[in-house]
């Protein structure tokens, strides 16, 4: 089952309450540490490690990937702070540090593992979920409708805020300071002490990136992944082909561009991995249920609601304890068809001979012509500041919304590096933080854990560290990665540049839906609350709109958040997979 925990920090002297633990037992989450401030609360007792006063949960690893064992491990190293956690382990896991004057938690850089807080009546609750959060605390938080309107706007960029009143998320890298009832976030981890490291060789790169997939798979009895035959998953497969009970799976809807079995077929062979096929059943969506109801913000698609049911049976049917997937792969390893490393070359003091092959190389990647690549070279930063401003999505939102929010810069710790920043690192950090909002995506009451391994802190470090014109060299994207791995996949996956999805099924479910949606979105909450453009609503929501294939994908993010709007304002918090 996925991890869940709940820190309870309170002022020392003051009694501790019964009914937390009674509420908490009811969830399966028992009390597994206790001190005069602190008590953590969790449901797999054996992923609590110990150094002192320095309490992790989840999954950690040594450096060099051995999973670190369970259990009190008192006195191993002389954990001083935090920052020494990350020096000496990896992971997917949250960490409580007490010291004389304060308690700390820190939330892992790759985000695996979600942390949400909140205080009430003057006691600090953490928690892997904000279901928890609500049952410990006895609170049922309210929608706040501004960070509602900011949530859509935001285009995924995660946030400390959320949508919930009183409801924080503590974001991948950073820590939660608390002192005499008051809290403060700092970061601890930057992407920006990865960039300057040396790289690693092709060999090496390979070598750290199947480790930490290894060190993942010896964490489980049994394994399912997902995979599409696209070269992030078969890494990850290949990674974990040696597990005695690996299952892979695919599922494909029902046009040609949303059917990669073909692909992912040729990787089981490769492999010898059992593959189990499936298609997007129409059947299995709920458009009143939001896939995101576990969540202290909306963020999901009604298409997910398939997914994760096909992914509960299935885990089911193989008693499988985790879900791997290659999710965060174009990420981590830069899938860009920007101009931003001819930049970065140029910046790097590139000789003109390595400034036209890496020139060419973004020709060939994007088909452009030279002319075409300068003009875009001519738009990206290249003076001291920042080198990435993140995008807002106004999309079918209310004017008044949208006047707004766009007074306001979309900020995030990472994209703050030196002035001298390079602009390709700034978006690769971009990307890598999009990344982190998809590891809110799956319920942490989902029966089995999932795990993301190619978010994996050592993966990310190491890709942080490699020049980003190596990501385009030769003309095809994720270059560096493609060619670490090219004598371990086939060469469907190291030469497929075609990617699949599962856009035809979201069409097909508005277009069956579409009257209900229409009365939905039209009588809906957004509008009432102004949060939407209703002109604009209504204009999209005709068959001509989506056979254009405009706004289809914002129209099912609205369509879901209407569904968590109704869940939260009724406490309705079932998940749609059930």
């Amino acid at each position: 089952m996925a991890h869940r925990f709940l820190f309870e920090v309170r002022d020392p002297g003051r009694a501790e309450s019964e009914s937390v633990a009674q509420h908490l037992a009811q969830l399966d989450l028992r009390l597994i540490y206790s001190s005069s401030r602190v008590r953590l609360f969790a449901n797999q007792p054996d992923a609590m490690r110990r150094w002192g006063k320095t309490v992790a949960f989840g999954h950690l690893f040594e450096r060099d990937a051995t999973p670190l064992p369970g259990a009190d491990r008192s006195g191993i190293l002389d954990i001083r702070c935090p920052a020494e956690v990350l020096q000496h382990y990896w992971g997917s896991y949250s960490l409580c540090f007490e010291s004389d004057d304060r308690v700390e938690i820190m939330r892992d850089p790759s985000g695996m593992l979600p942390c949400y807080y909140g205080s009430w009546d003057d006691i600090f609750y953490v928690a892997s979920d904000v279901p928890l959060l609500c049952e410990a605390s006895g609170q049922q938080p309210a929608i706040d409708w501004h960070e509602l309107g900011r949530t859509l706007y935001v285009n995924g960029l995660p946030q400390r805020t959320t949508a919930l009143a009183g409801i924080f998320q503590l974001l991948p890298g950073m820590t939660l300071k608390i002192v005499k009832g008051r809290a403060e976030e700092t970061i601890i981890w930057s992407p920006w002490t990865c960039v300057d490291r040396q790289a690693p060789n092709l060999n090496t790169f390979r070598q750290i990136v199947l480790d930490c997939i290894t060190a993942w798979a010896t964490q489980f009895p049994s394994i399912l992944i997902g995979v599409s035959g696209g070269l992030d998953s078969s890494i990850v497969a290949l990674g974990a082909r040696h597990h005695a009970e690996l299952h892979a799976f695919t599922i494909a809807t029902g046009d040609p561009r949303g059917d990669e079995r073909s692909f992912a077929r040729g990787l089981a062979r490769a492999l010898n991995i059992p593959l189990f096929e499936a298609t997007y059943d129409l059947s299995e969506v709920d458009i009143s249920r939001s896939s995101f109801i576990h969540a202290p913000r909306p963020g999901g698609r009604a298409q997910l609601q398939a997914y994760d049911k096909l992914l509960v049976d299935l885990a089911k049917r193989h008693s499988a304890n985790a879900f791997f997937s290659g999710v965060g792969g174009d990420n981590v390893f830069y899938l860009s068809n920007s101009a931003r490393p001819l930049v970065d070359r140029y910046l790097m003091g590139g000789t003109l001979t390595d400034l036209r092959s890496t020139l060419l190389d973004i020709c060939r990647l994007t088909g452009s012509t030279p002319w075409q690549v300068f003009r875009q070279v001519l738009q990206i930063p290249r003076v001291p500041g920042p080198k990435y401003h993140w995008r807002p999505n106004a999309e079918l939102l209310a004017p008044a919304v949208i006047d707004h929010f766009k007074e306001e810069q979309l900020t995030h710790p990472w994209l703050e590096g030196p002035v001298d920043s390079l602009p390709g690192k700034a978006a690769h950090i971009a990307m890598i933080i999009r990344a982190q909002g998809y590891m809110e995506a799956q319920d942490r009451r989902f029966p089995f854990d999932p795990v993301h391994p190619l978010m994996s802190q050592p993966i990310i470090e190491a890709c942080l560290s490699v020049p980003s014109w190596e990501a385009c060299r030769g003309g095809s994207d994720r270059s560096f990665t493609r060619r670490a791995f090219t004598g371990d996949l086939p060469p469907t996956v190291i030469e497929r540049r075609i990617k699949g999805g599962p856009d035809h099924f979201a069409l097909q479910i508005l277009r069956s839906h579409l009257p209900a949606i229409r009365t939905r979105l039209m009588d809906g909450a957004l509008l009432r609350n102004h949060i939407v453009d209703g002109r604009a609503l209504e204009m999209a929501l005709t068959e001509a709109s989506l056979a254009s294939g405009g706004h289809y994908t914002r129209i099912l993010s609205l369509l879901d958040t209407e569904a968590w709007i109704d869940g939260w304002s009724t406490a309705d918090l079932r998940p749609s997979w059930l």
